[in-house]
């Protein structure tokens, strides 16, 4: 395999990977990564807003309007998920520096201990 190192990362690169070296690692081969388990399936927004449901009946062909209809909605609906989820993170409270909690949260002024 270390012969063909060179061979490969030519081609890795000319197919648009920055890649520089190869590593091999030789050991026990581990079974495949388990997947992540599928989020909530996110529905459709019920309605599009009326400028894009105005623009779609512009649309000739009713089958082709239906699919941008549905792709849009999905679409939508996933920008709007992701307000929703970045909306909730601004909203957490960041946990003070642990070097400022200890001033702030101390009973007093630290006393040496007896040895």
């Amino acid at each position: 395999m270390s012969l063909l190192g060179p061979e490969i990362v030519r081609r890795l690169q000319q197919a648009g990977f920055s890649i520089s070296e190869l590593r091999w690692r030789v050991g026990q081969i581990q079974g495949p990564v388990p997947r992540k388990a599928k989020s909530s399936i996110l529905l459709p927004l019920r309605q599009l807003p009326s400028e894009l449901a105005r623009a779609l009946s512009a649309v000739q062909d009713s089958e082709l309007r239906d699919a941008i209809s549905e792709a849009a909605a999905h679409v939508m609906a996933l920008q709007e998920n992701a307000l929703r989820k970045r909306a909730a993170n601004v909203a957490r409270p960041i946990a003070p520096d642990p070097r400022c909690a200890e001033q702030e949260f101390s009973a007093g002024p630290k006393r040496p201990r007896a040895a």
